[in-house]
């Protein structure tokens, strides 16, 4: 069984196709050519594609119990990817920065595992989640403040995690525990000072890092009055930079018209 998706794996336009294999275990195979232009590709004058290879494995350990796991890589090229713009401080000069002739590869790994004691998900259940991610770009950082510039040649490498846990104890109610981790690991070469010094010109791209890699907890609780409709009640910490910043955020999702299957 195959099927074809116009859309995206990622946030671009782009065509998809899966394939499941007809096996006992569940193996699903897919390929999907994007037109790169959007995040983390960027402006692509060359025409450029986003590449992009998945598989996903999984089966049932028990009557009550499944598993999966998931591998996928993504590859693209683009003449420049802008990182965005602001006022400076407060005052009247305008930043700007950007990525130029870039490459980036982005490797992902995914596991999933379901437990429900009746083995029907409406009822009870245990879902496990955890996500790992690699991307290695590089390319020529440019940064512009007025009449001033600077640049260098880049090198990244970004990786990260999440842990999750969710947890049905009825069959309208949620409960969820969330562990979320990114390390960075950037440096530059050939740097060229057009007004700009090098300490500026790595806080204000953004290729500098600090001394701790961010991490973040959140925990949750939801209630669905229906199949369409959510209430969400969410609290999170994030720690930067021996900096930490809380969050309580209250969320009402709603689902309107046709909608698809659903996720494992």
């Amino acid at each position: 069984m195959y099927d074809v998706l116009i859309g995206g794996h990622l946030s671009d336009t782009g065509v998809q196709l899966r394939w499941v294999a007809p096996t006992a275990v569940y193996l699903g195979l897919g390929v999907e050519l994007t037109r790169g232009s959007e995040y983390p590709g960027g402006r692509n004058e060359d025409n450029h594609a986003g590449e992009g290879i998945f598989v996903k494995v999984g089966g049932d350990l028990t009557p009550a119990a499944s598993w999966q796991v998931g591998l996928s890589h993504y590859t693209t090229e683009f003449d420049v990817r802008q990182a965005g713009a602001h006022h400076h401080g407060g005052e009247e000069s305008l930043t700007d920065n950007e990525l130029r002739d870039g490459e980036v590869d982005l490797s992902g790994l995914d596991l999933v595992f379901k437990w429900s004691p009746s083995g029907h998900a409406r009822e009870r259940y245990l879902k496990l989640q955890a996500e790992a991610f690699k991307r290695d770009e590089s390319g020529q950082a440019v940064f512009f403040e007025e009449l001033n510039s600077a640049e260098a040649r880049y090198s990244g490498e970004q990786s990260g995690y999440y842990l999750q846990a969710i947890y049905q104890f009825a069959p309208r109610w949620r409960v969820g525990l969330r562990h979320d981790v990114l390390q960075a690991d950037n440096s530059i070469s050939r740097f060229v000072d057009n007004g700009i010094d090098e300490q500026e010109f790595l806080q204000e791209s953004s290729i500098g890092e600090g001394d701790d890699d961010p991490s973040g907890w959140s925990g949750m609780l939801d209630f669905s009055p229906s199949e369409y409709s959510r209430i969400r009640l969410q609290v999170g910490r994030l720690e930067v930079d021996d900096e930490s910043y809380d969050s309580l955020t209250l969320q009402y999702l709603m689902s309107l018209g046709a909608h698809g299957a659903h996720t494992y």
